[in-house]
């Protein structure tokens, strides 16, 4: 009986049957059979670890109850005795004795990686020495063996002339909108190379098509900017590019494609767009003529959203951020000259372009992030200077609060609008503030872990001992336990990590780094 089905008839059609080992064995030989003739050429046979337990399960003689090594000389004469026989099109198991089938194992003291055979010799179940590539032949041998990312776009290239004009702008949409249909159907994004990277790796590109300094973008450029490692964006872009559709956005309803309009809009979830579609709405238009309907209850932050649409979706080249970050150090030591205050998010990791403007402020006036007497005093006198100078406007303000504003800025003599968000952070806190809010995402997951497992909690006000599972509060840290710093560096020595300077911290810089340090952790990031 299926999960969940307790109570429910199956029908017939649906009967589940159990293979047994040596059928999956022979299923699974079948599938791999192409790419294995290949490897076999070179005198290897291998299985990438994920099938590894359909081999355990065919390989008797290797069983704990023998009390034999994987790696022993006796292990390896017995899987000798075990292992397969080739033909060409098929892989038939030779006779093996009765005994106990060996279980997959999570133990590391186990195999759990390669099923490594040179072509003359004993077959060995082992891991793969160090440093040992599945894909690297030997010298001065060749072979069509690619890995997918390179034969799709060896393939891509073959149909698609180099100097040939493409739309980019029509695939920043199809990638957008791809990005936003998974957000609609609570589809998990693909981490690193999903869609929504892809469209930060290609807006350098399309920014200077977007601004008139190149005339033409062709498929030279597209291919120098995208790495084949975006798998799955580039499977969209080569359907646009051969077919002049994308399957997964042409067979949307009217209402689908509202929904991703409307999802265009600051602050705008997928539940809300879902009811303005619902609604009846269809176009941007629909939605401003209704926007005050009592069915449709627009908040102020969406009607801005609405307004600002396009300003907001583009990217803030790193140039314009320069000016904006000079034009609030000026407002702020207008208002008092002891604010310090930083550019946070990628701008501080060197990125090219930025999605908003994230500023963080200090004042030793403020100390204590309870003390919200403060904290409002201090953030009306900066919010009151910025409109003095016309930075911003109380018609664009999306928040006001005692520890934070978010708004909409633009740098006179300028047309496009900027978000900004503008952060207060108490006196101590502030070290912990610029790592956190400077990321990126996933080292931020790997910092929080790392301080989990020395019994404290991290998060952007501090650092201190984490409650424990019978506490009232689990969140946050217990009050009298913050490490007071006084620069992020100190953070890093307290967690007992390499120091990372802000340029640094980009996931293909510091993953290499870590890993060549020796920071185990690196190895299971895709579990934080």
């Amino acid at each position: 009986m299926l999960a969940g089905q307790a109570g429910r008839q199956i029908p017939g059609r649906m009967r589940i049957c159990r293979l047994s080992a040596r059928e999956k064995y022979a299923r699974f030989c079948e599938r791999s059979g192409p790419l294995t003739r290949r490897l076999e050429a070179h005198g290897v046979e291998w299985w990438e670890s994920p099938r590894s337990a359909a081999l355990y399960s065919t390989f008797p003689p290797l069983i704990e109850e023998r009390g034999e090594h994987p790696g022993s000389t006796e292990a390896a004469t017995t899987a000798t005795t075990a292992a397969t026989t080739r033909g060409d099109n098929e892989r038939v198991l030779a006779s093996q004795p009765s005994a106990p089938l060996r279980k997959p194992s999570r133990d590391t003291s186990r195999p759990t990686g390669f099923f490594v055979r040179p072509a003359s010799g004993a077959s060995i179940l082992s891991r793969p020495p160090a440093g040992y590539n599945p894909f690297r032949f030997p010298s001065g041998a060749s072979s069509a063996f690619s890995s997918v990312a390179d034969r799709r776009a060896a393939e891509l290239r073959s149909k698609i002339p180099a100097d040939a004009e493409i739309d980019l702008k029509q695939i920043m949409a199809d990638l957008r909108d791809l990005e936003l249909l998974d957000l609609l159907r609570g589809v998990k994004p693909k981490s690193a190379v999903g869609y929504k990277d892809a469209t930060r790796a290609l807006y350098p590109l399309f920014h200077k098509f977007d601004v008139g300094e190149s005339k033409r973008v062709t498929f030279a450029d597209l291919e120098a900017t995208l790495a084949p490692d975006f798998t799955i964006p580039w499977t969209s872009i080569a359907e646009r590019l051969l077919e002049g559709r994308v399957s997964r956005l042409r067979g949307l309803t009217a209402k689908e494609k509202a929904a991703l309009l409307f999802l265009q809009i600051y602050n705008i979830g997928p539940a809300r767009a879902v009811k303005y579609a619902d609604a009846g709405c269809r176009t941007l238009a629909d939605l401003e003529k209704r926007q005050d309907s009592d069915k449709l209850k627009m908040t102020r932050a969406q009607k801005i959203g609405l307004r600002h649409r396009e300003d907001i979706q583009r990217l803030i080249p790193r140039a314009e951020v320069e000016k904006l970050q000079v034009a609030l150090e000026k407002a702020l030591a207008a208002v008092d000259s002891r604010f310090e205050c930083e550019v946070l998010g990628s701008y501080r990791r060197g990125v090219e372009f930025s999605s908003d403007i994230d500023l963080a402020v200090r004042h030793p006036e403020f100390q204590d992030k309870d003390d919200e007497e403060t904290s409002k005093a201090l953030m009306g006198a900066i919010v009151d200077e910025l409109e003095k100078q016309k930075l911003v406007s109380k018609d664009d303000q999306l928040m006001l609060g005692g520890k934070k504003y978010a708004g909409l800025i633009r740098l006179p003599r300028h047309e496009s609008f900027r978000r900004i968000d503008i952060r207060l952070a108490p006196y101590h806190s502030y070290p912990y503030m610029l790592l956190g809010s400077s990321g990126d995402a996933m080292l931020m997951k790997l910092l929080r872990h790392t301080a989990k497992q020395k019994g404290m909690c991290l998060n952007e006000y501090g650092m201190g001992d984490k409650y424990s599972s019978e506490d009232q509060n689990p969140n946050g840290f217990k009050p009298g336990t913050l490490k007071l710093v006084k620069s992020e560096r100190e953070i890093f020595d307290l967690l007992g990590m390499p120091y990372l300077e802000p340029k640094e911290r980009e996931l293909k810089v510091w993953r290499n780094k870590y890993a060549k340090a020796g920071v185990a952790a690196v190895e299971y990031l895709h579990r934080l």
